[in-house]
């Protein structure tokens, strides 16, 4: 490509949009945004490159992978800049995060629409004490269940599950009809790597059909961090519980190296490591 041309992005007001979202995100002291579900208009919109059909092409480009619901109104609601700002600034798109809030601002548009006000709302705040060292988000629990499987298959298809983005991934144990003993395939993931964990599960399994749905979880604030113990320098996670206590926990392949190492039980490598790490 040797030359690109902008044509409604490069605009004055797209620039004065993306430039001030910038800024008031930096002076509010942002840490996370989360937003509602992106409502999407209908009609036509004429542009530079002439007549085209709402949302546009370039609107819908980007929000892939993002919640949107459909509306009535013969409008365009989300422009491409709009659309760029969202997906890049929010982690989340469900309702109200669980939060004391402190301000609230409205942007109002020019355009009268039907049925719902024209305006853009911001709210700001921190969380909620209850959830100090938890952090809330929405995830897709996508689950199957297998009777009639090669169970060598359960052990790669669970690798590349997680080259695929999952978050976790489990099998349990079920009775299915005629009461034959199978597996239920339990898979979290964000919403954005649904897609490539279903296509995944339907191509490498013997299933015809998958199932998933929405569900919110609660994590707690964790970092990887180097630790001295008896057997050196090791990685381990550190995890902060609710009360603001941390628990050192050592990273499973560091410990198995440590155990082939010294011809030493794993366990003795882990109950090492947690009493220096702990001071017990």
């Amino acid at each position: 490509i040797d030359k690109v041309h902008f044509h409604e992005v490069g605009g004055v007001d797209a620039i004065v949009d993306i430039v001030g979202t910038a800024f008031c995100v930096d002076f509010l002291h942002l840490t996370s945004v989360s937003a509602s579900r992106i409502p999407l208009g209908n009609g036509f919109v004429t542009c530079s490159h002439g007549k085209l059909p709402v949302p546009a092409p370039a609107t819908l480009e980007i929000l892939k992978n993002i919640p949107v619901r459909g509306t009535d109104i013969q409008h365009e609601l989300v422009t491409p800049t709009g659309a760029a700002i969202i997906a890049t600034l929010a982690t989340t798109f469900h309702g109200m995060p669980d939060m004391q809030i402190e301000k609230i601002g409205y942007g109002a548009g020019k355009r009268d629409t039907e049925n719902i006000p024209n305006l853009l709302r911001i709210i700001t705040g921190t969380k909620n004490r209850e959830t100090y060292g938890r952090n809330s988000e929405w995830v897709v629990v996508v689950e199957t269940c297998i009777d009639d499987m090669n169970p060598e298959i359960f052990s790669f298809l669970m690798e590349r599950l997680f080259e695929d983005g999952a978050l976790d991934v489990c099998w349990v144990p079920v009775y299915m009809k005629k009461n034959r003993p199978g597996t239920m395939i339990q898979v979290v993931c964000h919403e954005s790597c649904k897609k490539k964990i279903v296509d995944r599960i339907l191509m490498e399994t013997t299933t015809s059909g998958v199932r998933f749905c929405e569900s919110e979880r609660y994590t707690l604030d964790r970092r990887i961090v180097e630790i001295d113990t008896s057997f050196g320098r090791l990685k381990a996670k550190q995890i902060t519980k609710p009360d603001g206590t941390n628990l050192i926990v050592p990273e499973y392949e560091e410990c198995r190296k440590i155990a082939i190492e010294k011809k030493i039980p794993v366990r003795v490598v882990f109950e090492t490591v947690y009493r220096e790490s702990h001071g017990k």
